[in-house]
């Protein structure tokens, strides 16, 4: 089973992935987690100063992760990339193009996307982007994403929210794939 979590930075993304890793049910999964965090500490820019190639090679790592294992666990999606992108000032047409491609052929290859809403405040770590506006940003491309996606094929119940403290999140996506 292909299992991404999606939202704007700072949303407990991570911090629900990692909580999931715990659970019995997880314990064959390959659990993609920090390859926003690896894409900086290889020299690339992200968040607001992201550019083609750092949005490119963090796109193919996860669709390569997403083609390479039955069971995996994200702590992004593609969605979330193509976020960044296309509000990425020093992202060119032809790479955003390129990545929506990308993420066109990809996204139905997850089995559950996760959406976590901004119900968390935002923890100034040295890498996440603390800009509000940013975030709201990159929050409401995603949210259009999604509902783009359901309208367009109405009967795909692939995505779902998850709220509350990561043990109710934690609860909540156990119910739903089980």
């Amino acid at each position: 089973m292909k299992i991404g979590i999606t939202g704007t930075h700072s949303t407990g993304k991570t911090t629900l992935v990692e909580s999931l890793r715990t659970e019995k049910f997880f314990k064959d999964y390959f659990f993609d987690i920090n390859v926003t965090r690896w894409v900086k500490e290889i020299g690339l820019p992200i968040n607001e100063h992201t550019n083609d190639a750092s949005q490119e090679v963090n796109l193919t790592k996860r669709i390569a992760h997403l083609n390479s294992f039955d069971n995996i666990v994200c702590d992004r999606t593609i969605i979330d990339n193509l976020a960044y992108s296309s509000l990425g000032k020093h992202i060119t047409p032809r790479s955003l193009e390129y990545q929506n491609k990308l993420v066109v052929a990809n996204i139905f290859k997850y089995d559950f996307i996760f959406y976590l809403p901004m119900d968390i405040d935002v923890v100034d770590d040295g890498v996440r982007m603390i800009d509000p506006i940013f975030r709201s940003e990159i929050d409401h491309f995603i949210q259009n994403f999604i509902e783009r996606v359901k309208k367009e094929h109405p009967h795909n119940d692939k995505f779902h929210t998850v709220r509350g403290s990561v043990r109710e999140r934690i609860q909540q996506v156990l119910d739903i794939i089980i």
